[in-house]
């Protein structure tokens, strides 16, 4: 009963009791900026590159994406608008 308490409640093995819920690896995600009549790309918006983490229980993770904000600064400064 001891032995139960230690570990929480007895359902998590010890091996894995700090084992990730959730591990990412090297996350990505472009959006591809159209330009012309055709809609052709003309470049990426990089909003996530290669990024990587771990969520162990307890733990808390908190995004925030202004994905308006972003695609306006990475056109201005690709010469875009």
């Amino acid at each position: 009963m001891a032995e139960a308490a230690v570990r929480g409640n007895g359902s998590t093995p010890p091996a894995t009791a700090n084992a990730p819920v959730l591990e990412v690896k090297g996350l990505k995600k472009h959006f591809p900026i159209k330009k012309g009549l055709l809609s052709r790309t003309a470049g990426y918006v990089y909003a996530v590159d290669g990024v990587s983490f771990d969520i162990k229980d307890g733990e808390t993770l908190g995004l925030v994406f202004l994905a308006a904000e972003t695609l306006d600064n990475a056109r201005a400064r690709d010469g875009l608008v």
